[in-house]
């Protein structure tokens, strides 16, 4: 099962679960579909600048997918402040 983590704006949308991926969700670029389609709320933060992914608590980079499968930690947060 997945684990799920959600920091920061993240949290107001849902708190952290597990789950099996569903079907055809083997990327990120299709977990962050398929989560836009299933939270309220999550697509309006993700498209926030800053927003970031991590996988095994390694940051996303760039547009390339990062394959992800049920034993993975993945982890979204909105941009970090500071002052």
């Amino acid at each position: 099962m997945a684990q799920f983590l959600f920091f920061g704006r993240f949290t107001d949308i849902s708190k952290g679960f597990a789950r099996d991926l569903p079907d055809g969700v083997s990327d990120s670029a299709a977990l962050s579909l398929w989560l836009c389609r299933t939270f309220e709320g999550f697509e309006a933060q993700w498209q926030r600048a800053g927003a970031r992914m991590a996988v095994n608590q390694v940051l996303v980079m760039g547009s390339a997918p990062v394959t992800i499968g049920n034993d993975d930690e993945i982890a979204f947060m909105s941009a970090l402040s500071g002052g």
